[in-house]
């Protein structure tokens, strides 16, 4: 379940355009930006870098808000399911067919 939790002010700081994600739900619902991007801003969120301190299952990323990790690993889950899927369902298809061929002594 993807939770956030607010550090307060919930004012971005400066620098951070307006309508740029500020939680892992938003990064998944956000039309504009393709996989590969969401990938990277979850990722970068993940990161050791924005770590709190004393609390390693929480994240500030640059927006300001505290998020938990989790949220963060669940919302990449999530986008692997949505784009990765196919790509590995289509790597088995292949793997399987290749070995089939080879058992069958091709």
């Amino acid at each position: 379940m993807l939770h956030e939790v607010n550090a307060g002010a919930g004012a971005l700081p400066p620098g951070v355009p307006w309508g740029e994600p500020r939680s892992p739900g938003e990064v998944l619902a956000d039309p504009t930006m393709s996989a590969e991007s969401k990938r990277a801003l979850l990722a970068s969120w993940a990161s050791d870098r924005h770590a709190v301190p004393n609390r390693p299952d929480l994240r500030r990323p640059e927006v300001g808000e505290i998020l938990v990790l989790s949220d963060i690993f669940e919302a990449l889950q999530a986008l692997d399911e949505l784009t990765d899927l196919p790509q590995i369902s289509q790597g088995r298809s292949s793997r399987q067919t290749s070995d089939a061929s080879c058992a069958a002594g091709m």
